[in-house]
């Protein structure tokens, strides 16, 4: 794990980052005995296989695939399997989302593209932990990963239709976040009451977003990649996502 967080690192931070990561782990595997060690192995092992199979279906380097086999193992290692469906689903459906462009091809987004898509959901994975698992930060974790597939949607649709009217763009990209919402939620709670108000709830959150990321972000069209553009995106699924920390929690833990 160690060995991947190091191919990660960006701008030369695999100095601290190994040795705090490295840190990390013997505080965190220390206590465990070899079956719980062996499950979180066999984790890691399986989103790294994931990803590696399914890297000429996205547009990421190989160092940002690392970082999103580590991001989907820390959300595994944190929270449990079905808050790991949010980040998975996004990685399986983006690409879908991106496909005609050329930069899929080229795999030419690096590890701060996918910190910008992990910010605002790993913020409300981290104070779920230190809450004990507090379930009332799953609704905004989940409307943050399919609010980020919204906004890289909302951008390839402008690119193809450019005259296209910006309510189509972005009711059709909001829509999208549902291949992220629904398989999580119905993990967490089945065919419930629950499971349908959280879906409304988090469908409304992602609309809030993509509306206002479409309204903010200049030059939709000429598929903007920039720092501002991904700080723009970080910024505003973190603040739709943060609305649904007022509304009930779902369900049981």
């Amino acid at each position: 794990m160690t060995t991947i967080a190091e191919a990660a690192a960006w701008w030369g931070f695999d100095n601290l980052v190994v040795p705090l990561f490295a840190l990390a782990l013997l505080k965190v595997f220390g206590p465990m005995h070899a079956l719980q060690l062996a499950s979180h192995l066999a984790a890691l092992v399986g989103i790294c296989a994931l990803a590696y199979f399914w890297r000429k279906r996205t547009s990421l380097a190989d160092d940002g695939l690392y970082c999103a086999a580590l991001g989907g193992y820390a959300v595994w290692a944190l929270a449990d399997w079905r808050w790991a469906l949010a980040p998975i689903s996004l990685f399986l459906t983006y690409g879908a989302t991106a496909r005609g462009n050329p930069l899929v091809a080229r795999r030419e987004f690096h590890v701060p593209v996918v910190a910008a898509n992990l910010a605002a959901a790993f913020l409300w994975l981290l104070l779920a932990f230190r809450a004990g698992g507090g379930r009332e930060f799953l609704l905004p974790f989940v409307a943050a990963f399919a609010a980020n597939l919204a906004a890289i949607s909302v951008v390839r649709h402008k690119v193809e239709a450019p005259a296209a009217p910006g309510w189509r763009a972005v009711g059709v990209s909001a829509l999208k976040g549902a291949f992220v919402v629904v398989p999580v939620l119905l993990a967490i709670d089945g065919l419930s009451l629950a499971t349908l108000s959280g879906g409304v709830l988090c469908m409304a959150a992602v609309l809030l977003s993509t509306a206002v990321f479409y309204a903010l972000q200049p030059r939709l069209a000429s598929f903007p990649v920039d720092a501002a553009r991904w700080l723009r995106q970080v910024l505003i699924t973190a603040g739709a996502s943060a609305l649904l920390l007022a509304l009930p929690t779902l369900g049981g833990p």
